[in-house]
């Protein structure tokens, strides 16, 4: 019965594992266009939805910090013409 719950506890832990949520969206916005200008880390206050998370999920790591990525998308002529390049 041990090793089953131990089993469980190891599938528990790996799909509620912490993914890099702030790097993965950067990877995504630079490939479309996107550049940084700035990012800022926050401190995540306690909640009462924290604290049952982390009652109910002991074992994965907690979060105490969010990410904000503050980007800037390049001008181009097709942004300049507007909507589906409508000229006005």
């Amino acid at each position: 019965m041990q090793s089953v719950l131990d089993s469980m506890s190891s599938v528990i832990h790996r799909f509620l594992s912490v993914f890099d949520l702030p790097y993965q969206t950067w990877l995504i916005l630079q490939k479309v266009g996107f550049r940084l200008v700035d990012l800022y880390t926050m401190k995540i206050p306690r909640s009462l939805w924290t604290n049952m998370y982390e009652k109910h999920y002991p074992l994965v790591a907690k979060i105490r910090r969010d990410y904000i990525i503050v980007v800037r998308k390049p001008r181009t002529v097709a942004s300049l013409l507007g909507p589906a390049g409508a000229r006005g």
